[in-house]
């Protein structure tokens, strides 16, 4: 009722407010459950749950992920929503987040070297013998590769990580207690160490991965069952790597870039690969009770005013308020604080109904199925209640009345 009612009045004014007006009504039909049957009790719920975050993100420049996480800090409870209430009301310094990203990024590779160390003691590779020439002969190949003429085709850092994966080869050709399946997956960590770090670490990189890339064939060609064990491993790494460049989390980033980059999994746009930020941060999350989220959500929604262009609009509407003051009903919902904690609202009186609903949901469903043959003529009657309470009064134009209602209110 709020969202047609105010938004069938919003949109009668011009301007920004009349298109926010416009979006507040078709959300409202959206979810109205007299729009959708009797048997739509819970389209209903799935419509709000689209239908309202969209466009309040919309209206408030935080973005539909921060609305939503809004109401799920709510709904959630506990530490969920302390920990969102406390970014949202400032009571947290913001790059608290990005330290605690870090630890979680440092947790998933705890686990990850875990979990692989269980499953490689169960393959015994210490008693696998390999042959280590064979893997000198190949990383020899590959750096003669790089050669023109005499002239190397790297970079000065690339050439240096040569010499230096050379150096380790060279070292563990030399010592026959290595050359064991054991001794050539230490050799692969080794170079996973030596990997260069940062967002752009040029054709040092390149030389490391395949570097790398030699000492696993070999391993798979000669310990088969290793490869078992490493998938997960390889899996896990890759994740690490791309949440690592994604969102800077390493040591050599500034702060300040990887507090943009995590505050960014909000919108979803082109600086935030369209949604792709937001699963690596989900990514995240599962690697401890840090509740990153629910902060940047937070984040998103600690301003009174609206965020990027959408404060123009604001602006706009403030001034005009005062010649039109219909015009100031559209602000809350241009709010992003006034929303945050409208959702969050929202979110807790839904967790203390939850009992409530489990009780009734079977004697309901039950009503549901022996009301559906009479949906239409049920449907009928509670749409031309309502719509001649809304017409009493009012005027055929200023009714705020879809053409369609008004045709039935004239049957």
């Amino acid at each position: 009722m709020i969202l047609t009612g105010g938004g069938a009045a919003a949109a009668r004014v011009p301007g920004v407010v009349g298109k926010i007006g416009n979006i507040a009504s078709d959300v409202g039909r959206k979810v109205d459950p007299l729009n959708l049957g009797i048997q739509g009790v819970a389209a209903t719920g799935r419509a709000a749950g689209e239908a309202v975050p969209a466009a309040l993100g919309m209206t408030t420049g935080a973005g539909k992920e921060s609305v939503s996480e809004a109401f799920l800090a709510g709904r959630a409870g506990g530490e969920s929503q302390q920990r969102f209430t406390a970014a949202m009301r400032g009571d947290e310094e913001p790059g608290a987040i990005v330290e605690d990203a870090m630890s979680a990024l440092r947790n998933m590779r705890t686990e990850r070297g875990a979990t692989f160390r269980a499953g490689k003691e169960a393959l015994e590779l210490e008693k696998i013998p390999v042959d280590m020439d064979k893997v000198a002969a190949e990383f020899s190949s590959l750096a003669d590769s790089f050669m023109y003429e005499g002239i190397s085709e790297l970079s000065p850092k690339g050439q240096m990580k040569l010499a230096e994966l050379q150096k380790i080869i060279s070292s563990w050709q030399k010592s026959p207690g290595l050359h064991t399946a054991k001794g050539l997956d230490i050799l692969k960590r080794r170079i996973d160490n030596a990997y260069p770090s940062g967002i752009n670490p040029g054709d040092e990189a390149m030389v490391a991965k395949r570097a790398r890339d030699i000492v696993m064939r070999e391993i798979r060609e000669q310990a088969p069952d290793y490869t078992k064990v490493m998938k997960p491993y390889e899996e896990a790494l890759r994740l690490e790597r791309e949440i690592q460049k994604a969102l800077s989390l390493n040591n050599q980033a500034a702060a300040d870039t990887a507090l943009r980059k995590l505050q960014s999994v909000m919108r979803n746009n082109v600086n935030a690969n369209f949604g792709e930020r937001l699963n690596l941060v989900n990514k995240l999350e599962s690697a401890g009770d840090y509740y990153l989220l629910p902060r940047l959500a937070g984040q998103a929604l600690n301003s009174y005013t609206p965020r990027g262009l959408q404060g123009l609009g604001a602006t706009g509407v403030g001034v005009g308020g005062i010649a039109n003051p219909s015009m100031l009903a559209a602000l809350p919902a241009m709010s992003p604080r006034l929303v945050g904690e409208a959702a969050m609202a929202a979110g807790s009186v839904a967790r203390k109904l939850d009992p409530i609903m489990q009780q009734i949901k079977t004697p309901f469903n039950y009503a549901q199925k022996a009301l559906m043959p009479y949906a239409p003529q049920i449907q009928a009657g509670a749409m031309g209640s309502r719509l001649v309470g809304q017409t009493a009064g009012a005027g055929q134009e200023q009714d705020g009345l879809t053409p369609e209602q008004r045709i039935m209110l004239m049957q």
